[in-house]
Formats: C-alpha cells, sequence, structure tokens
C-alpha cells in the first residue's frame, strides 16, 4: 500500500511501485492523483497504443474528491487507485 506526497517525488514512488511489481513478488496500491495528462501516467500505467492500462496494471478511477478523516477540506484534485502486479 502506498499514499506518496504528491508533489514532484510522485513519480520516483511510481517508478519505484512499477520496478518492484516487475519482480514479480508483490503487488503495489498506490492512492494517487489521477493526472492522466502526466508523462507519468502514459510512461507506467496507461498504454496509449491500446487505451488501456498496462499488463499488471489496474486502474480505478475515484468518484469525487478523497477527504481523508479529520481533514477539513477534500483532495483539490481527483484521485485513482493504481494497482502494480496484480495477478491476471
Amino acid at each position: 500500500w502506498m499514499n506518496p506526497p504528491y508533489g514532484r517525488e510522485l513519480k520516483l514512488w511510481v517508478q519505484k511501485a512499477h520496478r518492484q511489481s516487475m519482480t514479480g513478488k508483490c503487488c503495489v496500491v498506490c492512492l494517487i492523483p489521477a493526472r492522466t495528462d502526466t508523462r507519468m501516467f502514459h510512461d507506467y500505467i496507461w498504454d496509449i497504443e491500446t487505451n488501456a492500462p498496462y499488463p499488471g496494471v489496474e486502474v480505478h478511477f475515484l468518484k469525487g474528491r478523497v477527504k481523508f478523516k479529520g481533514a477539513v477540506a477534500g483532495a483539490p484534485f481527483p484521485s485513482m487507485v493504481v494497482i502494480f502486479g496484480r495477478k491476471q
């Protein structure tokens, strides 16, 4: 399970999750911003050639904005759960 910082280092966390899942020894579940316009999204999550997630990747877009318990407001962006290494 991974809920990484949402700043510039997000790509490094997604790269690491992808790399770990490629070993075949683990499944990594990520709660991340649904920024489908980023290079990171297309490099590690979504295959534009097939218009689907890459093999071994699941994407679940969340309805509405995530709001954590005790928070005054919800996230200012949509979120998604990305699962790397899920056995198909």
